[in-house]
């Protein structure tokens, strides 16, 4: 029984890691894209 919850513990982990990995993934894309974007129009502006 123990290892069944060691396991679940272990599985619910992961699970909170994959989020925080694919978050910050999606906010580095997301600001990397806002930057292009915005380099875009100062160069379109200039």
């Amino acid at each position: 029984m123990g290892g069944l919850e060691r396991e679940k513990k272990m599985t619910s982990c992961l699970v909170m890691f994959f989020v925080v990995v694919f978050a910050v993934l999606g906010v580095a894309v997301t600001v990397m894209g806002l930057i292009e974007f915005i380099t875009d129009v100062l160069d379109r502006r200039w």
